[in-house]
């Protein structure tokens, strides 16, 4: 097929999976990158994961590379290397990521120690003050005139969102109780 060996033998690869635009992506030396049978032509740089084995990666339709890790759950690295993290702290029933699959309608089936995922592409964000509202839950929310984002918790007080801005009223801002 046109492939040139290279002596690989000093480096350690993890993992590999075949990149949708021809060769592979190869999860090793500390990093991921895109082999395309003669030279390497896509680094995303050093692993967020630090040293936790990687145990599966694959291409998804959107060409974003998902990397899952024996201790530190799931990275998905788009086009531009950035990375987002999924772990038991946001979603994932175990940090363990056994096995990858997208099926034809691009979902990305997870497989974990802990039971089946099924991860779907949408818009999400998830928002959460600097204090991470002190580990409380939120238990009412309402949008201002202005748009703002009021929300109120059980014992942490009140926290608004302007834009990207976070505002934490609590006693010292006059509120007499936190709940």
């Amino acid at each position: 097929n046109g492939y040139m060996a290279e002596n690989f033998d000093s480096e350690y690869h993890a993992q590999l999976t075949r990149a949708r635009d021809g060769g592979f992506w190869v999860a090793g030396v500390n990093r991921v990158r895109q082999w395309d049978g003669q030279k390497w032509v896509k680094d995303f740089g050093p692993f967020p994961w630090g040293d936790s084995f990687v145990t599966t990666m694959l291409e998804a339709a959107n060409h974003r590379v998902l990397v899952g890790t024996l201790l530190s759950g799931l990275y998905v690295v788009d086009e531009a290397g950035g990375t987002y993290h999924l772990s038991r702290t946001n979603g994932l029933p175990q940090d363990w990521i056994r096995c990858l699959v997208e099926d034809r309608e691009h979902n990305i089936w997870v497989g974990t120690s802990g039971g089946l995922v099924l991860l779907r592409e949408r818009k999400v964000a998830m928002l959460s003050p600097p204090d991470n509202w002190e580990g409380r839950p939120v238990m009412g929310i309402t949008r201002a005139h202005d748009g703002a984002v009021w929300a109120a918790t059980e014992g942490a007080g009140v926290y608004r969102l302007d834009g990207e801005a976070w505002t934490h009223f609590g006693v010292s801002a006059g509120l007499s109780n936190l709940f």
